[in-house]
């Protein structure tokens, strides 16, 4: 009989912990708010600095909101290398061990670079796919 009052008691632990876990989403929304509130804005490192980051359930996405300063903060530049600024964006997020579980669970990435001498000037924008980072 005891050991069968033990298996319940495990059993039931199990099933109560399994309620307690966040989900894929829950995680993403909560580690954003943290780092945005503990670490945002970051300091400027090879004139970038992360402004923010925004969990964005509906379309499964995290939004990262950065800044471009110096010669990065040039519209024409970009413009001129979009192509070249998302490959690299692909491998920064392919090498990142932290955004792993995300890719994992199929979420997006987005990235919008504002001017850090016009704020409101948006320069650059992209989505990345789980696929995108995948391959």
């Amino acid at each position: 009989m005891k050991i069968k009052s033990i298996m319940a008691i495990m059993a039931i632990s199990v099933v109560a912990l399994a309620a307690c876990q966040e989900s894929v989403d829950e995680r993403a929304a909560r580690e954003a708010k943290e780092f945005t509130r503990k670490n945002c804005p970051t300091p400027i490192v090879n004139n970038t600095r992360i402004d923010s980051l925004v969990y964005e359930e509906s379309t499964h996405t995290i939004h990262y909101y950065r800044t471009l300063f110096n010669d990065a903060d040039n519209a024409d530049a970009i413009r001129n290398n979009e192509a070249a600024l998302r490959e690299a964006l692909v491998g920064e997020f392919k090498s990142s061990a932290s955004i792993k579980m995300y890719v994992e669970a199929g979420m997006n990435f987005k990235l919008t670079y504002h001017s850090g001498s016009n704020p409101q000037q948006v320069l650059y924008e992209t989505t990345l796919s789980a696929a995108d980072i995948s391959r």
